[in-house]
């Protein structure tokens, strides 16, 4: 079963069917369940024009999709993913309602990508069969899924969910429960710092190029306008209030999204998506943005490159100390499949182990403890050892 037909509950839905998964998807209204589907069908007609389907494929793949608008008719699903709006009130109200339905030991799965999955258990049917499945957008073509672990998850829970990621043909790292998990909570000064540097007088667009030119597929400017500035505030807001020592307070985003500005979604965000999906530069933008600057000063490509990768690395080093994953190498692969990091500096910490960090850092220190080495970086030891 999957709760919510918009881009992700759709996605998710849409991977389960294509590898013969009977699918029950719901949402409230009948409207939001045709969007979904059509979003389904839109899928696998590329996916047919492009030769990597059949019609009897395709056929078959939306004949295991059923829908409804009633919880009564995820009674009988074994796993049942969650993947409605990312408010906490709305996840927590859901699974209450679901305690009536649910069938004896029944998984269920929040596909949230920052809430406390150990606070939302406490609303769901059975605690040790609750976990987060963190998928990320869009659902047909990334590779990466968190398996979220709260304090009460079972170990057969997670095995379940690690085998089911691993029938859609994607690659799942076990987590444990934290804010941002592992992938957003690393991606969170990066955004933060690129917010950072627009107040202090650089573009979005150097701001963008510099990640570009480092080797990521877009900028964090861009990625904020793709997932939608209402939906980066909201996660954001979970993030960095947990880790407020570490984050650069900015109420550009509040500001953004009070005028309207979601992103590509909406026309217009940090660009112009007037005339299409790829983002132009926006006049409009400067008034919003001179309200929040600090300074005009230039930047050299060299200094956002470091301010945008030396604080993942003061972060992902943190991530390992709380043991929220085992391995640096879970780092990397997940950062490489989650965020596109550039494959062939060999994901963050094999990066970070080939650069003078301590170095690098010293410079950017007086910014705050963002730049300010963790005990194992101070020690100089490298995060792989060979």
């Amino acid at each position: 079963g999957v709760l919510g037909a918009g881009i992700m509950g759709a996605g998710i839905a849409g991977a389960l069917v294509r590898k013969d998964v009977p699918t029950m998807m719901l949402d409230v209204s009948q409207a939001a369940l045709d969007k979904g589907i059509a979003a389904n069908v839109a899928i696998l007609q590329a996916r047919l024009d492009a030769g990597r389907t059949t019609v009897a494929e395709l056929a078959s793949a939306l004949g295991k999709l059923s829908t409804s608008t009633l919880h009564a008719a995820i009674g009988d699903c074994d796993v049942v993913i969650e993947a409605v709006v990312e408010k906490e009130v709305a996840k927590t109200s859901l699974f209450r309602e679901l305690s009536k339905v649910l069938k004896p030991g029944a998984i269920l799965a929040s596909n949230t990508s920052t809430i406390s999955i150990t606070r939302m258990a406490d609303s769901a049917p059975d605690p040790e069969k609750f976990a987060g499945l963190h998928f990320f957008n869009p659902v047909d073509r990334m590779q990466l899924v968190e398996v979220i672990r709260g304090q009460k998850t079972s170990d057969h829970t997670v095995a379940t969910l690690v085998a089911l990621a691993k029938r859609l043909g994607k690659s799942p790292i076990v987590v444990r429960d934290g804010p941002g998990f592992l992938v957003n909570r690393i991606l969170f000064p990066y955004i933060n710092e690129a917010l950072a540097m627009l107040e202090e007088g650089a573009s979005p667009r150097d701001v963008d190029q510099a990640a570009l030119d480092f080797g990521m597929p877009m900028g964090p400017i861009t990625l904020s306008d793709v997932v939608g500035l209402d939906t980066a505030l909201l996660a954001g807001d979970v993030v960095n209030r947990a880790f407020a020592e570490r984050a650069k307070t900015s109420r550009l985003l509040v500001d953004l999204v009070q005028a309207g500005r979601l992103g590509q979604k909406s026309g217009g965000g940090f660009y112009s998506y007037a005339k299409g999906p790829k983002g132009v530069d926006d006049p409009a933008l400067d008034k919003i943005l001179d309200a929040h600057r600090s300074s005009t000063r230039e930047f050299s490509r060299a200094e956002i490159s470091d301010r945008l990768f030396l604080p993942m690395v003061v972060e992902a080093s943190l991530v390992l100390s709380e043991e929220i994953v085992r391995e640096p190498s879970d780092v990397d692969m997940g950062l490489i499949l989650g965020l596109g990091f550039p494959t062939f500096r060999g994901g963050l910490l094999r990066w970070a182990d080939s650069i003078d960090v301590l170095n690098r850092l010293k410079v950017y220190e007086a910014l705050g403890l963002r730049f300010q080495p963790t005990p194992a970086l101070r020690q100089g030891k490298r995060f792989f050892l060979s």
